[in-house]
């Protein structure tokens, strides 16, 4: 019996410092919301990291981003304020909650195209940005992920 007890405190606390994610996608975009800076922490392309901390990680496929996001800022009015690695140029896109996920896209016209947020994702301290295109290796498709943290 002091076994089980035993065993029961442990999984209460193991499981108290777990990281929850977001129930809805309403809740990852209040969680998103709440933080000021999101920073770009890892690029992963079908799975394999190709950038990671700000370095590029050579890969078989060759694939690499010279230019990404490094800094993004959701933004209450459904605007999200990106900021690019490279140059002073920033880009303002638009966040739309569907039934599923947190969409963004470049323009309401294109709601169907553009990078995903599954609320699974979406920690208080991290999420993850994904999209699949053959923009990058045409035909074949590729899955690209964007992890960002609250916190370089």
């Amino acid at each position: 019996m002091l076994r089980i007890v035993a065993l029961l405190i442990f999984s209460l606390i193991t499981c108290s410092s777990c990281k929850h994610t977001a129930d809805s996608p309403e809740s990852a975009m209040k969680w998103l919301l709440e933080v000021p800076v999101w920073y770009l922490s890892e690029i992963k392309a079908n799975g394999t990291s190709i950038l990671k901390d700000g370095k590029s990680i050579p890969t078989f496929s060759g694939l690499e981003f010279n230019r990404y996001m490094k800094e993004l800022r959701f933004l209450n009015e459904g605007k999200v304020d990106g900021v690019y690695n490279i140059g002073t140029a920033k880009t303002t896109l638009l966040w739309n909650i569907s039934p599923q996920v947190i969409a963004i896209t470049s323009d309401e016209a294109s709601s169907d195209r553009g990078w995903s947020i599954a609320p699974s994702t979406v920690t208080k301290t991290s999420f993850i940005m994904e999209t699949s295109s053959t923009a990058f290796d045409f035909p074949r498709n590729t899955h690209i992920e964007l992890i960002y943290k609250a916190e370089k």
